[in-house]
């Protein structure tokens, strides 16, 4: 079974869970910092485009960690910091990024792979893969993303990093 944690309006998950109330099927009304389920439930654990939102990132991957069954995956998809149209964001702006983020798109933090590495292992979780990717390739993009895509390396022309987790003992 698998869960997707703060699915917003695209819940993918067999249970979806958000803050805010939505009309939508196996939709369970929660704080992320603290699911509303047993240990050991899910198969799956699905967090996109969320974590950089929340106060205790820690906390909410605990609590991923506790949802899942063992041998279970979290999956994990946050900002690319290193994105080439990011960088060029925060320079236009005069290199105030976490201002221009916050009052911009709310995000409260962000990682790289290095540094996710870090938060995941204070919690002993360990990744398995990780990949640059855009999330929803469909959506028009300006042309100077496409271009990038082109020609640059994924790590600077994709705007998130997918990281897909276990636990270290398994």
């Amino acid at each position: 079974m698998k869960l997707d944690v703060g699915c917003g309006a695209r819940g993918e998950g067999d249970v979806n869970s958000d803050v805010l109330l939505l009309k939508q099927e196996n939709f369970v009304l929660s704080d992320a910092h603290f699911l509303p389920f047993k240990e050991g439930v899910f198969d799956t654990i699905q967090i996109f485009e969320t974590l950089e939102h929340l106060s205790n990132p820690s906390q909410v991957l605990f609590e991923a960690k506790r949802c899942m069954r063992k041998g279970g995956v979290l999956v994990i998809s946050v900002p690319n910091l290193w994105n080439v149209e990011r960088i060029l964001r925060w320079i236009k702006n005069e290199n105030h990024l976490f201002k221009k983020l916050k009052t911009d798109t709310e995000h409260l933090q962000g990682w790289d792979i290095y540094e996710f590495n870090n938060l995941l292992s204070h919690i002993d979780l360990k990744i398995e893969k990780a990949e640059f990717w855009n999330r929803y390739e469909n959506l028009s993009t300006t042309l100077f993303s496409k271009i990038a895509n082109f020609i640059l390396p994924s790590a600077l022309s994709k705007r998130h990093l997918k990281i897909t987790a276990r636990c270290r003992n398994e």
